[in-house]
């Protein structure tokens, strides 16, 4: 499916899109080709105060292992590339984000919060995570 990135990105909330930005840089240093949930998670885990740190505590992820599994995955991407794309997967799940937000929420911005419930509730972007992380 296409979606349009631009007005995804123009729902974020100023820490959502801080994560993203966060994302593409360490994509772009890692030369990777496109931004991956990895990418995402890995700068969502390093965010402070957000609706998503919340939610680890509330439900006891242990972030210092999700991190690793993380880094471990990151590693292992092919490397080389000058330019960076959003992968499909992470237009998605803004996408799965985005619905969860405004039809069930009636918010008019992307929260952290609404892309960690996306996750978890679309079952092959959880599937997804569940390839490199147990937690």
């Amino acid at each position: 499916m296409n979606y349009n990135m631009r007005a995804l990105i123009g729902k974020l909330n100023p820490a959502a899109r801080n994560v993203l930005a966060e994302a593409t840089n360490l994509c772009n240093a890692s030369t990777h080709s496109s931004v991956e949930l990895q990418h995402y998670l890995a700068r969502l885990l390093e965010a402070d105060n957000t609706d998503a740190t919340r939610i680890f505590r509330h439900y006891g992820v242990d972030t210092s292992r999700f991190g690793k599994e993380i880094a471990l995955s990151l590693d292992k991407m092919k490397r080389g590339s000058s330019s960076v794309a959003m992968s499909e997967t992470i237009v998605r799940t803004l996408h799965e984000a985005w619905a969860t937000s405004s039809i069930e929420y009636g918010s008019r911005t992307i929260r952290t919060g609404a892309v960690v419930l996306a996750l978890a509730q679309n079952e092959d972007l959880n599937q997804r995570i569940r390839q490199f992380s147990k937690e």
